[in-house]
């Protein structure tokens, strides 16, 4: 992914430096480039491949997305959008983590670690685990939704998706928070979402609703 950015930077830089005649006005900055970039990051259809083989050989069962709790009910009715194209009811905020959802990507985390480990990581950072909402996306309906080629940053195990992800593509929320947790059981059931909630609790996992995983157990 960082080679993929540093090449996106370079590429811009060069752009503007044949475009030096002509002014850039804000329509050619938001469009015409980025149709140009697009067109270039979508030739290589390897990283998609190479991701899918990582999950099958490892038995990954989710891609994961960390957010703000606040934040659950928009991704539930529009999915994990990129922040360009975030779309907010009036006096509705959206709070931002730069960790993992970015202007023009979003990056996923494979699901390889334990759930006691993920608590262990929100203590080591003294952050407070139940303002956190975790989403797992499934990697087989992501990779039938999505069009673009992902990109695989091994260095740090993340896959970068640069479209938005559909809310088809949630599997399950999990959230530390019972208040918050009771809220969105009412919000599945009444929008008839197939989507699993979860309560988490140092490792404790107690399901909600929902049937989307076919008694699959997150770990």
């Amino acid at each position: 992914m960082g080679k993929e950015r540093n090449f996106k930077v370079k590429f811009k830089k060069f752009f503007y430096r044949l475009m030096f005649w002509k002014p850039i006005d804000d329509s050619l900055q938001s469009g015409y480039f980025d149709s140009i970039l697009n067109s270039l990051l979508v030739l290589n259809k390897s990283e998609k491949k190479k991701v899918l083989t990582i999950i099958e050989k490892h038995n990954v069962q989710n891609l994961l997305f960390y957010t703000d709790l606040r934040n659950v009910p928009n991704i539930l009715n529009q999915g994990i959008r990129m922040l360009k194209d975030i779309n907010l009811q009036e006096e509705e905020a959206y709070y931002v983590w730069s960790y993992l959802q970015h202007d023009d990507s979003i990056d996923l985390e494979f699901d390889l670690s334990t759930r006691g480990n993920f608590w262990k990581w929100t203590s080591d950072i003294n952050f407070n685990p139940k303002k956190m909402a975790v989403i797992g996306i499934d990697p087989d309906i992501l990779n039938r939704l999505t069009e673009r080629d992902w990109i695989f940053d091994q260095s740090a195990n993340l896959v970068n998706i640069t479209e938005n992800i559909q809310p088809e593509a949630i599997s399950w929320v999990m959230v530390r928070d019972e208040t918050t947790y009771n809220k969105l059981k009412i919000l599945i059931k009444e929008e008839d979402l197939k989507i699993d909630i979860y309560l988490g609790d140092e490792g404790l996992v107690r399901k909600g609703i929902g049937d989307h995983n076919n008694g699959k157990t997150i770990r």
